[in-house]
């Protein structure tokens, strides 16, 4: 007895000199809250308990890395990795696939908000979200939904990139569940997905679930903050540009409510600036702001029945005013622009679990928004006409032309060009959903939904055009006529009725070594014009079957190696976008028209080491069918519209991603994508445009396809509180279309006299391309967290587009039709100077 005292005594005295404290910090992966009472297990079997929050001592050998276990009821167990250089780590829990509580008992996956699922998704955490999100002027989840694999560079100040090819407005994005058509500010320079009300974010770009329709290229699922919290949390966001907050309240286990909102400032900022440069305060009308508002709450009503609100609204706006002149004061131009844009929604919904294996879900929403558009210039001036003009117009070997007559020049008075564009529209949305689990790892899902849109819309205003339709005898040179065009619209537009119904068959956890899920959606629309229109379209029944497959080749869940592939294919359908344009004149026949269709199939590797590194590669073939397109019809002063139902695409491409997972000193991922994009309209005659291609039948490339995609995002913190964020994009050109030289060009107005103009040709060019780009961002972040008080503080400096000043890429250089001379052209944002910002969050 008292050798084996001795022998131990020993030990431990060794083991103590190369043994040191590791702090562990335990929370739950979805919520983000601290996990009381985890039991954390060393290599020789001692155990620590978390304390209240989420924290955990244990002894760890400084020579070698060792694996702890850490369990909680409810939850998956979790292996982490300590290395002899770690002083602390982060582990994130997630619930079991086996659940038992009020809601369901189901042995499944969970079809999750974080959970990124090969060949189908990639997902952002509120971790990842508010690392890479969260700088900028504007703060907006798309500028890390931009960094993932599989998503065509779009640059700064533009929230719509295509996804593996598709057009950026075939994206579908959704909030809590609530499809919205127009999730925008400012007319697509940001989306209306704050990093602050975001839990995760979802891109579906693979073979997704029936669930979803109305999608082809992508769908964006974001879900607001999660109300499943044991306290009260308050967080404050100060950005150099806006002031965020929200509040939110548990109700004793039974749910929660959630209140938040923001607002920009830069009124401010357009004021001092405006002291600096007086111009400044003279040409902004009204401040470029935008304000938002949202509301969730959810309740438990019984052990079976759970009840939920949630409600969202939102408004941008901006205006400026300019005076354009001459040197010489001889020409002047008013010109104002103002832009508000309201959008907004709610819906609520129940979840039902009247037996431990059935799920029952039942949602109703509106929505709506809200545009207004306005533009106003005044042109007054005395032109002369240029040398350049008079050379190709006044003398022919001497002899005057008829068309000026000897002039030397020209004056406009009050020449006015007004535009206001209001548009509306409401929204009506409900869905039913049945989950089942029939045993054996097997389940069903049944559901359908009902979409109703209410658009309307009003133009009015004025505009001057230049149409070329008349030749110079002596010349041969075209010349146009200078006309007035006054038009005045308001129209109550087309009620949309979008319907779907699908099934589902899934097998398989996700610890399982086979997974699959076959299903079946079924979509219809229909159309009916306004009450005095005598309109009405019922368009083809698509049926889109999908299938995926998921297996492991290789599983070692002691060290968190794995190895798996998928296979999937399956098809999908989306309106045409032009929907609210159709009306009696086209004379398009019931069942002709059906929705823009896609067949995609994709085949993907994963491998997953140590739980803590992640290499994927997924490829992908799209062929595009039934694609809606309209030819436009040029004939002198006039513009028809033919449409057509045979559009075609073929799409393919490769994805790529490196990723290490969360780590205590590094982590982040590289991504690349590879996309060959051809489209085909082929009715489109050559002589009506010359953007699709050379003529009928020609294959072309759209005019936001890039080759070749990838990003750069890497975390480093060298020391506890303080982290360096990396973000490095690059993106080939897009298609660039041949242009001609400037041509002065001479306009006859109904008064006889003749203006100066200029303008020149453009032709597709299945060759030509802009500039590559290669934005660098910086992020540094301070960060403290006071565990006796529950505060978290948060401090970071940015700056976008580190680069400007040494490369900024050009694309087509751009002219002055009033004068002719040619500048160089931009493909992308800037000031000149890199954009910086700061940000100060305080939560409880």
């Amino acid at each position: 007895m008292k050798l084996t005292f001795v022998f131990m005594l020993v030990f431990l005295t060794l083991y103590c000199l190369h043994a040191r404290e590791i702090s562990i910090d335990i929370r739950d992966s979805d919520l983000d809250l601290s996990l009381e009472g985890a039991t954390v297990t060393s290599p020789d079997g001692t155990q620590v308990l978390s304390d209240a929050q989420g924290m955990a001592i244990v002894i760890a050998n400084e020579e070698r890395a060792q694996v702890f276990v850490i369990t909680y009821p409810g939850y998956s167990s979790l292996r982490i990795i300590c290395r002899p250089n770690d002083t602390t780590l982060q582990a994130r829990m997630r619930l079991a696939g086996v659940l038992e509580n009020q809601e369901l008992v189901i042995e499944a996956r969970r079809q999750g908000k974080s959970d990124a699922v090969l060949g189908q998704s990639q997902v952002l955490t509120r971790d990842t979200i508010q690392q890479s999100a969260k700088i900028g002027l504007i703060e907006d989840v798309m500028t890390a939904i931009k960094m993932l694999p599989g998503v065509g560079f779009a640059g700064g100040w533009n929230a719509l990139p295509s996804i593996r090819g598709g057009a950026p407005g075939d994206l579908t994005a959704a909030l809590d569940g609530f499809y919205i058509e127009d999730p925008y500010h400012w007319g697509g320079a940001f989306s209306i997905f704050s990093p602050n009300m975001t839990q995760s974010a979802k891109l579906s770009h693979g073979i997704f679930s029936t669930r979803h329709g109305d999608a082809s290229s992508g769908l964006l699922e974001v879900s607001s903050l999660d109300l499943a919290l044991d306290h009260v949390r308050f967080t404050t966001d100060f950005t150099t540009s806006a002031f965020e907050f929200s509040f939110l309240v548990p109700y004793q286990k039974k749910g929660g409510f959630l209140l938040g909102g923001k607002v920009t400032y830069w009124d401010p900022f357009v004021a001092l600036a405006g002291l600096i440069v007086p111009d400044i305060a003279i040409s902004v009308s009204t401040a470029p702001f935008i304000r938002n508002a949202f509301l969730k709450n959810s309740l438990q009503l019984g052990d079976n029945v759970e009840w939920q609100l949630n409600g969202f609204i939102a408004s941008d706006g901006v205006g400026s005013k300019a005076v354009i002149s001459n040197e010489e004061k001889t020409v002047k131009n008013d010109i104002n622009f103002d832009w508000l844009n309201v959008i907004g929604f709610a819906y609520t919904g129940l979840k039902l679990t009247p037996d431990p294996r059935l799920l029952i879900r039942l949602t109703l929403g509106l929505g709506g928004k809200h545009s207004n558009l306005a533009t106003q210039s005044l042109l007054n001036g005395e032109f002369v006409y240029s040398d350049r003009f008079l050379d190709d117009w006044d003398m022919i070997d001497g002899v005057a032309d008829r068309l000026i007559d000897g002039q030397t020049g020209y004056s406009i008075s009050s020449r006015s060009g007004d535009f206001e564009s209001i548009r509306g529209q409401l929204n009506y949305q409900g869905r039913l959903d049945f989950d089942v689990d029939i045993g054996s790892k097997f389940f069903l899902a049944l559901g359908a939904t009902e979409n109703v849109t209410l658009p309307s819309s009003k133009f009015n205003g004025s505009s001057w055009q230049y149409f070329i339709d008349q030749f110079d005898p002596f010349t041969g040179k075209p010349y146009a006529q200078v006309s007035e065009r006054v038009f005045d619209s308001d129209t109550q537009g087309n009620t949309f009725f979008a319907t779907g119904a699908y099934s589902l068959l899934s097998y398989g956890t996700a610890d399982d070594a086979v997974r699959f899920e076959l299903g079946v959606r079924l979509d219809h629309y229909y159309i009916l014009g306004p009450p005095d229109s005598d309109f009405e379209l019922d368009t083809k029944i698509a049926a889109n079957p999908r299938f995926s497959l998921t297996f492991d080749l290789f599983d070692d869940s002691a060290k968190q190696d794995r190895l798996a592939a998928t296979i999937g294919s399956g098809l999908f359908s989306r309106p045409t976008s032009q929907k609210n344009l159709l009306d009696k004149s086209f004379n398009i026949q019931s069942g002709q028209l059906g929705p823009d269709r896609t067949w995609t199939s994709v085949a993907g590797i994963e491998l997953l080491l140590g739980g803590e590194y992640k290499f994927q590669i997924e490829g992908y073939f799209k062929y595009g069918f039934e694609r809606f397109y309209f030819e436009q019809i040029y004939s002198a002063s006039t513009l028809s519209i033919q449409p057509h139902f045979d559009g075609e695409s073929i799409i393919w491409g490769i994805d790529l991603l490196a990723q290490r997972l969360e780590s205590r000193y590094l982590d982040g991922w590289i991504s690349y994508s590879f996309n060959w994009t051809r489209y085909r309209d082929p009715q489109h005659q050559a002589a009506n445009g010359s953007q699709y291609g050379a003529g009928s039948g020609d294959w072309y490339w759209p005019d936001f396809h890039r080759f070749h995609s990838a990003n750069l995002f890497l975390n480093w913190k060298p020391v506890d509180g303080f982290s360096l964020i990396t973000k490095l994009s690059f993106g080939s050109g897009t298609p660039q279309q041949q242009t001609g030289s400037v041509n002065a060009m001479a306009a006859r107005r109904q008064d006889g006299v003749i203006e100066e103009f200029y303008t020149r040709t453009q032709e597709y060019s299945d060759s030509l391309r802009t500039e590559l780009s290669i934005p660098l961002d910086l992020k540094f972040t301070w960060h403290w967290y006071d565990k006796d008080s529950k505060v978290r503080s948060e401090f970071y400096f940015g700056a976008e587009n580190v680069l400007t000043n040494l490369y900024e890429p050009k694309g087509a250089t751009a002219y002055d039709s009033a004068t002719g001379e040619e500048y160089p052209g931009t493909v992308s944002f800037s000031v000149g100077i890199p954009l910086f910002s700061i940000g100060f969050n305080w939560s409880y």
